[in-house]
Parts: C-alpha cells; sequence; structure tokens
C-alpha cells in the first residue's frame, strides 16, 4: 500500500544508517562478498552469490548484486 502525500508521514528526518562494505577477494571464483558489521561473511548472501557463476554470470553481475544487495 502507498501512502498519500497527505498522510502526515514526514520522511526528512529519516537517517538509515551507512552500514556494509563490498569487498573484492581477488578470486575468480567468488569475486567479492558482504562482510557484517563484525567483518564476518554474511553466509547467506555468500551463499547466493557461489551460484551466480556456477551459472554462468559474469563477475560484474555480481558486483551488481552485491551493490544490489547493500543497498537494499
Amino acid at each position: 500500500m502507498v501512502e498519500s502525500e497527505e498522510s502526515g508521514r514526514d520522511l526528512t528526518s529519516l537517517a538509515v544508517p551507512c552500514v556494509g562494505r563490498l569487498v573484492a577477494t581477488g578470486e575468480q571464483t567468488v569475486p567479492y562478498h558482504l562482510p557484517d558489521a563484525g567483518g564476518a561473511v554474511v553466509e547467506p548472501v555468500a551463499v547466493f552469490l557461489q551460484e551466480l557463476p556456477a551459472s554462468g554470470r559474469s563477475a560484474s553481475t555480481l558486483r551488481s548484486c552485491d551493490m544490489d544487495l547493500l543497498r537494499w
């Protein structure tokens, strides 16, 4: 459901913390990974990203997916 502008919800003060980063691994099979705030690899994301090159996706596709996950 999309709220109308008349609902009075003020999003100008919304602050979303910048957490997360994309790390290049230097490996061809898994060129990037997303660590959590403590630096550990996020396993569900890692499993998903391991399937992409196995299905023929390029490194740039993996990077794009990683960036999308960061924004999400």
